[in-house]
């Protein structure tokens, strides 16, 4: 089929999931399908995306994850129609956003972006307001001014559509940990409807804001190392937190208590991730967590140690 691509010019959907053997031909053939509503090139060899691309006015769906490509032509920004914009390369590192992303209004998921040091950018993030899902990072492995993270929290702030939201610090992992996370603080106010909350990167504390998140179904955290108490007394008034996911570092200490003051009460699924310099105690009072019905406890080669799991059903 891909040596006769060129033919298929009134294509509205095309979809070479897992297709071997494409080529930057294939890819000239593809920028003009300018019918094309709905392309997927996930998974396949693809290296270099065509400026062409934003020829596409039409195109509603454009799903690039798990390819070789390392970054979108700017050309992308004319794309003013679409709404799903999957790009997740396997570096784990992402699209640097250009200047004109504010251009794509109808925009609804967008996943996974990066933002380096372009405060111009970050402000017009915040145009986007159909965002329903998006994955973004700071870089902190670039020069970059505290103008970008405010103009960042600011942009989320205006963002009320969205429901799901992943965001972290793609140095999130190397020591020394950068606190560059605390720009969250300033995030006011939240975007209320978010049912998915993913943080990645080292902060001094989980934003107070996160308790008024009555929609919150999930919520993941690594590297946060936060203080203990101050987070479960923040997640523990989540009315609807159902799955939590703690990994690494997410706390600083050897010693993590779940008090019985803090009542999860929804709480059906608990994963804490390896961690292997810290927290050697995990602790559960008694009527902390009454309903969790799975509790996954990674312990890799360190000797960890459960107090309280008698009081899970």
């Amino acid at each position: 089929i891909l040596s006769r691509l060129g033919e298929f010019t009134l294509l509205r959907v095309l979809d070479l999931e897992d297709c071997t053997g494409l080529t930057n031909k294939h890819m000239s053939c593809i920028c003009r399908m300018y019918l094309l509503r709905f392309l997927s090139l996930r998974g396949t060899d693809v290296k270099v995306m065509p400026s062409r691309i934003g020829d596409l006015e039409h195109l509603q769906m454009l799903d690039v994850r798990q390819t070789q490509l390392k970054d979108l032509p700017k050309s992308v920004t004319k794309l003013e129609k679409l709404e799903h914009l999957l790009f997740f390369d396997q570096g784990d590192s992402g699209w640097m956003l250009p200047q004109g992303i504010n251009k794509m209004k109808a925009l609804r998921q967008l996943k996974k972006a990066a933002v380096v040091f372009d405060a111009k950018v970050a402000e017009e993030i915040g145009e986007l307001g159909q965002l329903q899902e998006l994955a973004i990072f700071v870089d902190t492995g670039k020069k970059m001014n505290n103008g970008v993270v405010k103009k960042l929290a600011s942009s989320l702030s205006k963002m009320y559509s969205l429901r799901w939201l992943d965001i972290g610090n793609l140095d999130a992992g190397k020591w020394p940990f950068a606190p560059i996370m605390e720009f969250l603080h300033d995030i006011e106010p939240p975007p209320q409807l978010l049912r998915y909350l993913r943080i990645c990167g080292h902060m001094d504390r989980l934003p107070d804001w996160v308790e008024s998140l009555h929609d919150l179904v999930e919520l993941q955290l690594r590297w946060t190392h936060v203080d203990g108490f101050q987070l479960f007394n923040v997640l523990c008034k989540l009315p609807n937190l159902k799955r939590l996911f703690l990994g690494s570092y997410f706390i600083h200490g050897k010693h993590m208590v779940v008090h019985s003051s803090q009542h999860f009460r929804e709480l059906k699924e608990l994963i804490l991730g390896y961690t292997p310099s810290s927290c050697d105690v995990y602790e559960f009072e008694e009527g902390s967590m009454p309903n969790v019905e799975r509790l996954v406890v990674y312990f890799g080669d360190q000797t960890k140690k459960i107090v309280g799991i008698e009081h899970f059903k």
